[in-house]
């Protein structure tokens, strides 16, 4: 599998040991920033606009683009700013090297509560997935 987009995301203290230690790829600045994602929530069968706040940069290496965003956020509509995200990684083996990822259980969720019923059945197939359930 070659990626072709990688985000990583962490703390505001982590963001800025990131940035500092990937100066070499010429990040772009640092911001804190809000996006609207491309896809709405469904709740109760309704739309609504899902936002994202972080500080946040990116850079590229070997043409793969890596996000980084720090003290993460989720909004949906006009409705409060949830809390930041915040979790104890799963850790996956890659090639030799152990790589923390965000734990299936949290994705599940997160996709269950703004109605992405589609990325939550996926994640429900999932043998790993299945073992946690029990």
């Amino acid at each position: 599998m070659e990626p072709d987009c990688l985000e990583i995301v962490t703390s505001k203290e982590g963001i800025e040991k990131i940035f500092s230690a990937v100066k070499q790829y010429n990040p772009k600045t640092m911001e804190f920033q809000t996006n609207k994602l491309m896809r709405n929530a469904i709740i109760n069968g309704i739309e609504h606009p899902i936002y994202i706040r972080s500080y946040y940069f990116d850079f590229f290496i070997n043409c793969v683009k890596i996000k980084v965003h720090g003290d993460m956020q989720y909004k949906i509509n006009d409705w409060d700013w949830g809390d930041k995200l915040e979790f104890t990684p799963d850790h996956v083996n890659v090639t030799g090297t152990k790589i923390p990822v965000v734990p299936l259980q949290l994705k599940y969720q997160i996709y269950q509560n703004i109605g992405w019923t589609d990325r939550a059945e996926k994640i429900s197939r999932l043998p790993k997935f299945q073992m946690h359930k029990r």
